[in-house]
């Protein structure tokens, strides 16, 4: 079932098996067998693998990371691919608070457009850090995982080309035109819920 056109990522992990990422699926090589585990509604590639001191597997797609415990999937999902997401202002009389995403389009929501091109996304970064928490980045999200939360950041008017991290934390983004940016790991500490606009 492992053709070119649905193969995803491939891993090895600390645990000596292989994770292959699929169409909808994580394929799992261990002591010569194969084993596949379906991942429930989603028909994205897993393209990024990780994992825990407690053999936890994080399994990143395009747009979604997923936690597998014992067999069963925990998902977080980020953006929808191809579709760019509206966002709405404040209130007026307030500044904004951008605690999810960075642009503010308008002041009412005949203002937004729908004809301009849509984002795409493609992942970039995971990554389980020594403290346990999980960093993950697409090419216009950055976020962390505290082992309770996701804290996450969209951009959605800076493109990333790559992302790696430092070993305190700090997520570094090349993003073409925009240049060299780092992200200081403390900005998920301050983290402002969701609120309503």
């Amino acid at each position: 079932e492992l053709t070119l056109s649905v193969l995803g990522g491939v891993q090895p992990l600390p645990d000596g098996r292989v994770a292959v990422g699929s169409v909808g699926a994580v394929w799992i090589f261990e002591r010569g067998a194969w084993q596949k585990w379906v991942a429930p509604e989603t028909t994205e590639k897993f393209i990024r693998f990780a994992q825990d001191t407690q053999g936890n597997l994080y399994a990143a797609t395009d747009t979604s990371v997923y936690r597998i415990a014992q067999g069963e999937f925990q998902q977080v999902h980020f953006v929808t691919q191809d579709i760019k997401p509206d966002v709405l202002p404040t209130d007026p009389t307030k500044p904004p608070v951008y605690n999810k995403r960075y642009v503010e389009v308008g002041t009412a929501p005949e203002l937004i457009k729908h004809d301009e091109f849509p984002l795409h996304y493609r992942v970039l970064l995971l990554r389980v850090m020594p403290d346990g928490t999980v960093l993950y980045a697409n090419s216009h999200v950055i976020a962390l995982f505290n082992g309770k939360d996701w804290r996450s950041f969209l951009f959605e008017q800076v493109e990333f080309e790559s992302v790696a991290v430092d070993s305190a934390g700090n997520l570094w983004a090349y993003a073409g035109y925009n240049g060299l940016l780092k992200f200081n790991v403390k900005i998920f500490q301050a983290y402002h819920g969701f609120t309503s606009p």
